[in-house]
């Protein structure tokens, strides 16, 4: 298993999707790195990860667009075809997380 821990900014509200009959919470979270090359120039760097919590549960409710967020889990990389090329998608199956 790939650990992971993400702490960052809920990117839309969350949702209620339903996969093969399982219904999960879903949302996005964006974490920003910020950081200095060898010139002193500041650079930022962001990384969205989808994050799918099995279950649905009135938290869904708190969990909205610009909340910070601390997810624990396992991560998995998907890769899909959006057309014209492949693009990777960071995914964080949710064990813990908190608001």
């Amino acid at each position: 298993m790939l650990a992971v821990t993400v702490i960052g900014n809920i990117g839309n509200d969350a949702e209620i999707k339903e996969f093969n009959g399982q219904k999960f919470i879903a949302f996005n979270v964006a974490s920003t790195e910020r950081y200095k090359d060898r010139q002193g120039n500041q650079h930022s760097r962001t990384t969205w990860v989808s994050c799918l919590k099995p279950g649905e549960s009135s938290v869904v409710t708190y969990l909205k667009k610009g909340t910070q967020v601390y997810v624990r889990g396992s991560l998995s990389v998907k890769t899909f075809n959006s057309g014209t090329e492949y693009k990777r998608a960071l995914i964080a199956s949710c064990v813990n997380f908190n608001y």
